[in-house]
Formats: C-alpha cells, structure tokens, sequence
C-alpha cells in the first residue's frame, strides 16, 4: 500500500511542477477543466 501512495505521491508532484499546469490560463469564473493525462515531461525527474 506504501508502494501505491508514493507512486501517487510523486504523480501529483510530477502534474504540480508541469509546466502545461504552471502556465494554465487562470480565468475568474466559469468551470475549469485540464486535461493533464498526456505523456509525462521528461524533463521533469521523478522521484
């Protein structure tokens, strides 16, 4: 179970210092929807 959190861990970790996140259009209002699914940059490290 350990196994299944830190792979989660490090898969949220790896969206929030995405860039495609960082760079996300920030709008006041509305519904907000980011598809994130897509390969992940290699030129961020997993840990």
């Amino acid at each position: 179970m350990n196994e299944h959190w830190h792979a989660g861990h490090a898969d949220r970790a790896q969206t929030l210092h995405s860039p495609r996140w960082l760079e996300r259009e920030h709008r006041e209002h509305g519904v907000h929807v980011y598809d994130l699914s897509e390969a992940p940059d290699p030129t961020i490290a997993r840990r």
